[in-house]
């Protein structure tokens, strides 16, 4: 019983702090569009594509909580290969990841005037994070 408390209450107790977040977050992205209407086309449409990913991760993990606690439920011999939602949840973590960063990266690029180095460092370590991501995907 304890290895169901950590794996199926580990699922559902994030789902249920991810969820939560998601309509955080899809509050601000209706008031940022309300308020800003004008902002530039890049930052909404980064605002935009951000909301997507968001969306998708949300779905994905909802999806794989629902297949862990419904579909095979009584079956606990099948957690040992995890539904490929949880993949799919991995590589938008990863999409999302690469778009805030790479954002930030620019915008400190432009406001703090730091050498290119320091700049090529931050996007070479973005691009090794979203990598990452997708190895764990494919993997």
């Amino acid at each position: 019983m304890s290895d169901l408390n950590s794996t199926v209450g580990a699922l559902e107790i994030g789902n249920v702090i991810a969820t939560y977040f998601f309509g955080i977050i899809t509050l601000q992205t209706y008031f940022f569009f309300r308020t800003f209407p004008n902002d530039k086309p890049l930052i909404k449409t980064a605002v935009g594509v951000v909301f997507a990913f968001e969306l998708g991760h949300t779905i994905t993990s909802l999806h794989a909580l629902y297949i862990v606690t419904v579909k095979d439920f009584g079956e606990p011999q099948l957690f040992a290969k995890l539904p490929n939602s949880i993949d799919v949840t991995l590589l938008f973590e990863g999409l999302i990841t690469i778009v805030v960063q790479g954002f930030f990266i620019t915008r400190v690029q432009r406001l703090a005037k730091i050498h290119r180095l320091v700049i090529h460092f931050f996007w070479i370590c973005a691009i090794l994070r979203f990598a990452a991501s997708v190895a764990l995907t494919v993997c």
